[in-house]
């Protein structure tokens, strides 16, 4: 399978990475996929905007973070230097450094200040399904509400 940044991108994020080394290049790699699915709803929703805001970037983020990592989600991020909104910020902001993307520093700083609980968002439970038919197990995580034990 062919990694979906190509060597141009590879080799920025190498620069990055000799300058700040707070984030694993996976960081990027997966930052830059949440992107890009996060734009892909964006258009799909208003076919005139190109502006992912940071909560479109976070619900993306949290969606493709869930579906690869799990319940695992936190350890992954972390292990990766993700920790907090802060750190997104940082890292879309060395990404705009070296010209991978364009960073609207207005709204982003203004997103970011508003992002809420980082964890929170990653608080999930697995709701398990069987299906004694095809004798399948299904697994989905949904997001853990707000006072629930």
């Amino acid at each position: 399978m062919m990694d979906p940044i190509d060597s141009t991108d590879a080799e920025r994020i190498q620069h990055i990475r000799s300058i700040d080394r707070r984030h694993a290049p996976k960081a990027y790699n997966f930052l830059l996929d949440a992107l890009e699915l996060a734009a892909q709803e964006v258009v799909f929703r208003d076919r005139a905007s190109t502006f992912v805001s940071f909560r479109d970037l976070q619900e993306s983020i949290r969606r493709c973070a869930t579906e690869q990592f799990g319940l695992l989600v936190m350890t992954v991020l972390e292990e990766w230097g993700l920790r907090s909104p802060q750190d997104l910020r940082e890292m879309l902001c060395n990404l705009a450094n070296v010209g991978i993307l364009a960073v609207d520093d207005g709204a982003a700083g203004e997103d970011f200040s508003a992002a809420g609980d980082f964890e929170e968002s990653f608080e999930l439970w697995p709701m398990i399904t069987y299906d004694g038919h095809r004798r399948e197990l299904t697994v989905l995580y949904v997001l853990r509400r707000s006072g629930a034990d």
